[in-house]
C-alpha cells in the first residue's frame, strides 16, 4: 500500500480488534481494496493513526458518537489524555492534483475560493460545527496525500513567515485564517519526508513534519511532540506523498501481486543470492515471463545487456543449488526472499574443468 505494506496494515487491523466494530473493518478494507487513490490514503492514514494513539497509551473510541444531525459526519475518534481535555478527531487527507504549490493571497481572503485546503477545511467546519461533546476540543488531522504546498512547508523551514504583497501566503496562514473562522480548535498537519541532511535525498531518514494551529497552549509544540512520539511507534514509511502521487499514476498499487518496490537481489560471499522470493513465484506462476523476471531481479534490460542472470552464471561454472531457505521480511515489506546457496557439482561440470582446478 501506499505509506506502509499490506502485512503492516492487518497488524494495525488485528491490534485494533476490539475497538473496531464489523462495520468499520469492512470500511477500512473496503478503500483500501478499492480504485480511488483518495480513499485508499484515506483509509492508511485514519487506521495508522488510530494505532498510533493507541500504541502511545492513550484512550481511544472511534467514531465515538451517536450523531443525528441530518447530513452531518461522526468525526473518526474521540482521544483522551493528549491534553487536558478529551479531543473529538477528525482525520482527512490532501492530495491536490490540480492545485498550484501555494496560495494566492486573494484565494486565502476569498472564503469562496476552491483550492483543495479550502474546500476541506471548509467541509471539517460544517461536519464538526454542531458536534456537542463538553468539555471538548475540536481538531482536523490533516494527513498530507501529495499536496505540494504541504511538502514545502518542511523542506523551506525558514519561509514560515506570512508573505504580503504579490507574494504567496504560507500554509501556517491559510490554517490560521480557517481555524479563526471555524468552529474546530486545532488543525494538525502531518507530513511524511525526506530532510536530507547532507546525504543523497534516497538514502536520507524519513521524518515525521508535524505543525499545529494555533502554535499556543493547549496546543503548539508539546502537542505537536506527543503526536510525533505517537507516530514513531509507526514503521517509517514507504514513500514519501509526491512520490506515491506518482506511483498511483503508473497503477503500482493496483495488483496485490505487485509489491510497489522489491526487497532486491544481493550476492554475497561463497555463492550465496538473496533474491525475491514473490518474484520467483511469479515467474513460475507464468504470472511474467523470463525477460520481466531478469528485469526485475538482476536488472537486466534486454539480451544483450551485460547484467548476469546469477542462476544461469552459476550453472555455466558447474554449480548447482546446495540449499534454499526461506528468510522473512516481517511487516517492513509485502514479501519475503529466499537465500540460495550454490556448490560445486559434477552432475553439471565438466571433467576437464575438474582437472584444471586440481592443475
Amino acid at each position: 500500500m501506499p505509506f506502509f505494506t499490506r502485512r503492516f496494515a492487518e497488524k494495525m487491523l488485528i491490534d485494533l480488534g476490539r475497538l473496531l466494530d464489523s462495520r468499520k473493518k469492512r470500511d477500512i478494507q473496503s478503500r483500501y481494496d478499492g480504485k480511488n487513490h483518495s480513499d485508499k490514503i484515506g483509509a492508511e492514514a485514519e487506521l495508522a493513526l488510530m494505532w498510533a494513539f493507541y500504541q502511545e497509551g492513550f484512550d481511544i473510541s472511534v467514531e465515538p458518537l451517536n450523531n443525528d444531525i441530518p447530513g452531518s459526519k461522526n468525526p473518526d475518534l474521540l482521544i483522551t489524555g493528549i491534553v487536558d481535555k478529551p479531543i473529538i478527531a477528525d482525520i482527512t487527507t490532501i492530495s491536490g492534483s490540480d492545485d498550484k504549490a501555494y496560495i494566492e493571497p486573494n484565494s486565502l481572503l476569498d472564503i469562496d475560493g476552491h483550492n483543495t485546503l479550502n474546500k476541506t477545511l471548509r467541509r471539517k467546519n460544517k461536519q464538526l460545527k454542531n458536534i456537542s461533546y463538553a468539555p471538548h476540543y475540536k481538531v482536523v488531522f490533516i494527513w498530507d496525500g501529495g499536496w505540494p504546498l504541504i511538502r514545502e512547508h518542511f523542506l523551506t523551514p525558514n519561509n514560515r513567515r506570512e508573505r504580503v504583497g504579490n507574494d504567496n501566503l504560507t500554509l501556517e496562514a491559510f490554517c490560521r485564517w480557517h481555524r479563526a473562522k471555524a468552529s474546530f480548535d486545532c488543525v494538525c498537519v502531518i507530513c511524511p519526508y525526506r530532510k536530507g541532511l547532507g546525504v543523497p535525498m534516497a538514502r536520507s531518514p524519513m521524518e515525521w513534519g508535524i505543525f499545529t494551529v494555533p502554535d499556543r497552549p493547549p496546543f503548539g509544540p508539546s502537542f505537536s511532540q506527543r503526536v510525533r512520539e505517537s507516530l514513531r511507534h509507526l514503521p517509517e514509511p514507504l514513500w514519501e506523498p509526491y512520490q506515491i502521487k506518482s506511483l498511483n499514476k503508473q497503477g503500482a498499487f493496483n495488483d496485490k501481486k505487485w509489491p510497489p518496490r522489491w526487497k532486491g537481489t544481493r550476492i554475497t560471499g561463497g555463492c550465496t543470492m538473496r533474491i525475491s522470493a514473490k518474484l520467483i513465484q511469479l515467474f513460475l506462476a507464468g504470472e511474467i515471463d523470463q525477460e520481466r523476471f531478469e528485469y526485475e531481479a538482476f536488472g537486466k534490460l534486454d539480451k544483450s545487456d551485460s547484467h548476469p542472470n546469477f542462476f544461469k552464471l552459476y550453472l555455466d561454472q558447474g554449480k548447482s543449488i546446495e540449499s534454499a531457505e526461506i528468510i522473512s521480511c516481517g511487516h517492513e515489506y509485502d514479501e519475503d526472499i529466499i537465500e540460495f546457496k550454490f556448490k560445486e557439482d559434477i552432475a553439471i561440470k565438466k571433467f576437464r574443468d575438474l582437472d584444471e582446478g586440481n592443475s
